[in-house]
C-alpha cells in the first residue's frame, strides 16, 4: 500500500513549478527534485526513496526571501550613495 503522505508534493527536496500567465504565476503538475538530477518530473504520487518529511518549507522560503530583500536593499543604497559622490565629482 502506497502511504499517500510521502510524495513528491509533500517531500523537502520537490520544487514546483509555476507558469506566469495573463500576468500571475500560476501553480502547473510538474516541478523537479533538488536530490536528484535537476530535470523535469511529473509530480508523482508514488514514494522515493530520498524522501524527507518538508520541514516548513514555505517559512525557510519567506525568511530566505526577507534576507535577500534587505541584502539587496543595502546594496541599492550603496549604489545611490555612490552615485551621489560621483555627482559631486563630475560637476
Amino acid at each position: 500500500m502506497i502511504d499517500t503522505e510521502k510524495t513528491c508534493k509533500t517531500c523537502k527536496h520537490f520544487e514546483k513549478h509555476y507558469a506566469w500567465v495573463d500576468g500571475h504565476f500560476y501553480s502547473v503538475c510538474c516541478g523537479h527534485c533538488n536530490v536528484r538530477k535537476r530535470t523535469k518530473k511529473i509530480l508523482k504520487e508514488s514514494i522515493c526513496d530520498k524522501w524527507e518529511k518538508e520541514v516548513d518549507k514555505i517559512k525557510i522560503r519567506k525568511k530566505n526571501i526577507k534576507e535577500e530583500l534587505l541584502c539587496m536593499a543595502m546594496r541599492v543604497n550603496d549604489i545611490a550613495l555612490f552615485l551621489e559622490i560621483e555627482k559631486d565629482i563630475i560637476d
